[in-house]
Parts: structure tokens; sequence; C-alpha cells
């Protein structure tokens, strides 16, 4: 008997290798064909003729523009007297004369843009003064940035356990208020 190979038999149950190989190959090729198929999109040959078409409705003449603009304008006008009225008959009914209210805007107070309160407690005094030094302005530009830009930059700090005006904690924050005047203290 001459040496014959041995044949590699698929254990039963189990499917070849080969017809495993061929499967995927007739899926992969049944799927290139399906994509290619349905991803393919069509572009109907009249897009650019209809395009145009609804840019030359929706486009208004030099004239047209005009008298649209022309038209907003006495709108806006209108609209503009009519609050006029409207907030003078409103002061009239509170018993403010519309002249004196012209008067009083000029002492209101600014209104404000922004108000920053940065939280520390009594012993964050180092705190304090490195966020000073470092991003907060001191002195005169506080008081600029409050007053031009109507933002307000205030550290918060409630009470003491221990109010009075003896205690070395509320003299300590009184002192540091006077020097900075940036403290907001919270009454509880």
């Amino acid at each position: 008997m001459a040496a014959s190979r041995p044949q590699h038999r698929a254990p039963p149950g189990r499917v070849p290798t080969r017809c495993v190989a061929a499967l995927c190959a007739a899926c992969f090729l049944l799927g290139v064909c399906v994509v290619n198929r349905y991803w393919a999109v069509p572009e109907p040959p009249d897009c650019r003729s209809k395009a145009n078409s609804g840019r030359s409705r929706a486009m208004l003449s030099q004239a047209q523009t005009r008298e649209v603009v022309i038209a907003l304008d006495r709108t806006i006008s209108d609209i503009e007297m009519r609050l006029a009225a409207a907030r003078a008959a409103q002061m009239r009914s509170q018993g403010v004369s519309p002249s004196d209210s012209a008067a009083d805007q000029g002492n209101m107070r600014p209104r404000l843009l922004f108000v920053m309160g940065i939280m520390t407690t009594f012993n964050n005094r180092r705190r304090r003064d490195s966020i000073r030094k470092t991003w907060m302005p001191e002195g005169e530009g506080l008081r600029r940035l409050e007053k031009d830009k109507g933002i307000v930059m205030r550290f918060v700090i409630g009470r003491s356990a221990n109010p009075g005006p003896d205690s070395e904690v509320e003299r300590a924050m009184d002192a540091e208020d006077k020097e900075y005047n940036d403290i907001l203290r919270l009454v509880c």
C-alpha cells in the first residue's frame, strides 16, 4: 500500500471551508450590485431651469424694493409715535408730567448689565487679595467698569456668627471694605 494522503473531511455538522469562502464572496458581490443600484441618485434634467424661474419670481425690482423700505419706515415711525403717546398717557395717569420724567431719567441709576458675586468667607483674605491682583480692577477702575459698562463685581460675605461692633472679624471686614469698596455683606 502506498502512502496516501489523508483526506480532510469536515466533521459531521460543519460546513466545508471552501463553501464558506464562496458564500462570503457571493454575498459581497451581491451587496456591491445592490448598493450601486440604490445609491445612484439621478438628477432631473430640468433642475436648473426651475431654480432660475423661482429666483426670478422671488427677486423684486429696485423700485419695488425702495417702495417696501419706504412703507416699512412709515410703519416704524407710526409705531414710535404711538409708543410715545402711550408712555405720556401712562405718566399722566401716574401723576408725573412727561417733562418731569425726562429730568428724572438723568438721575436714575444706570442699568446694570452683569452682576458678579464671588462667594468668600471671613478668613479668605489671601484669596480675595489674589483675585484683586490678578483679574479684578481696583479703585477707580472698578467704579469706571461699573459706571461705563454696567458690570458690578463684589465679594459676597455673610455676617459673622458673633455679630457686634466690637467683634474682631467684623472690624477687619469693615476695614477691608473701606480700603477696597468691593465687599457685599449678606443681611440675614
